[in-house]
């Protein structure tokens, strides 16, 4: 009940909602193709553009990295911790705070060391909490380790989602923004499918380590395209220096 009638009230708000918020249309003598073309043609500029590219392989792969624990959770609390459904809940409360500590440092972590740093940071994060997670059954440590977890999610997702979109033209962010949410979802079902296998074999703290690999692969590949997001992010900071001039 409590859902719908958020929805309720979002779609409220959503309709009185003011403004032409549309994009401009693309600058160009070409009459608008199919569904299928336009898709094709956001892929292929979203394929040429370094920094986009990496951005949405990376977004695969933490999907494939995220799930992979995350798709059996519940029941790695239950056999590894102890925790009845009580004591679940209030352990994705106490990782959820650290959402807010992820919203609470992003900008400040954007301002002392840029995007591209940022994001390897991150990543890393994301890597060295769920290795601490396969190392222990410490309910604290955990809760603490998935806090961290979560609050690696948010500064990820702030950055990545930050990069993508000023790197976009407006008349392709539609294409593109779908492009990148198709390959998360991709991901997420992958790291759904080998979660199940992986704990299923290897029980349920080896997967967390191998999740871990993962995120620290995706580390490493956008720390060896780091002067990408250097570029990038010199020459939006040239660009906002010319308007001011």
């Amino acid at each position: 009940a409590l859902n719908a009638v958020a929805f309720l009230l979002a779609g409220f708000a959503f309709w009185r909602l003011r403004g032409d918020y549309t994009t401009a249309p693309a600058k160009t003598d070409k009459p608008s193709g199919s569904i299928r073309a336009d898709i094709r043609e956001g892929a292929a500029w979203a394929m040429r553009h370094r920094v986009v590219r990496l951005l949405i392989a990376l977004s695969g792969i933490a999907s494939v990295a995220y799930m992979i624990p995350f798709s059996y959770l519940v029941l790695y609390a239950q056999k590894e911790l102890g925790l009845d459904g009580t004591g679940y809940g209030l352990l994705l409360a106490f990782s959820a705070l650290g959402g807010l500590l992820g919203s609470f440092i992003a900008t400040r972590l954007r301002k002392r060391i840029g995007y591209g740093w940022s994001i390897v940071a991150a990543l890393a994060t994301g890597a060295v909490s769920f290795a601490v997670i396969s190392l222990t059954t410490d309910i604290v440590v955990v809760a603490i380790a998935l806090a961290v977890y979560i609050a690696h999610a948010v500064v990820w997702n702030i950055m990545a989602t930050t990069v993508r979109q000023r790197a976009t033209p407006d008349a392709m962010m539609g294409r593109v923004g779908s492009l990148g949410g198709f390959v998360g979802l991709i991901g997420l079902a992958l790291g759904a499918g080998a979660g199940g296998l992986l704990a299923s074999a290897l029980g349920y703290r080896t997967p967390f380590a191998i999740a871990g690999a993962v995120f620290a692969a995706a580390a490493i590949l956008c720390l060896v395209s780091i002067r990408s997001l250097h570029e990038w992010e010199d020459n939006e900071a040239h660009a906002a220096m010319s308007q001011v001039n």
